[in-house]
């Protein structure tokens, strides 16, 4: 009989929870930790535990597990490092972010390499001397300003800015 697989659960509660039921109605299923195999990345970029049935039990299977593979770890919200708090929200990323880095890079190196280019040449403009410079400064800004919205989440009850651990 040929195995297909029913689901790949990323830790082991998720898979006892698949085996347990998988169990109780008498369906036979093999467990395969891909985290223990010795062939490291053999199973490709993100190995857990494989729970292979028989291709004759797979549609029964499959709708019997469905709300435990449906229900993810996203659903448990995260606490509040600072008061400790479950009332939190995720923060949304702003569309303008890689953009501005790419900006604040340009910015970066253009002026670098109008000083490094134009040193050998006798006709230095003040006014472009002065416009490098305000944008090298600006994208030093800039880049400082994009590496400071960093958090993922805010906590609604004091406020704290703070990524998911």
């Amino acid at each position: 009989m040929n195995e297909r697989l029913l689901c790949k659960c990323p830790n082991n509660i998720m898979a006892h929870k698949v085996v347990s039921i998988l169990t109780n109605d008498d369906i036979v299923f093999r467990q395969h930790d891909e985290t223990n195999d010795p062939r490291t990345g053999a199973y490709g970029p993100t190995p857990g535990i494989a729970i292979y049935v028989f291709e004759k039990d797979y549609e029964k299977a499959h709708m019997m597990i469905e709300p435990i593979v449906n229900s993810s770890t996203e659903s448990i919200k995260p606490f509040c490092p600072k008061c400790g708090s479950e009332d939190t929200s995720r923060i949304e990323k702003n569309k303008f972010m890689i953009p501005l880095l790419i900006l604040s890079i340009v910015l970066f190196i253009a002026p670098v390499a109008y000083f490094y280019f134009t040193k050998d040449l006798e006709n230095h403009s003040m006014i472009l001397d002065i416009l490098a410079i305000i944008a090298f400064l600006s994208s030093i800004v800039m880049a400082f300003l994009c590496d400071r919205k960093t958090a993922n989440y805010k906590c609604n009850g004091c406020g704290k800015k703070f990524n998911r651990i």
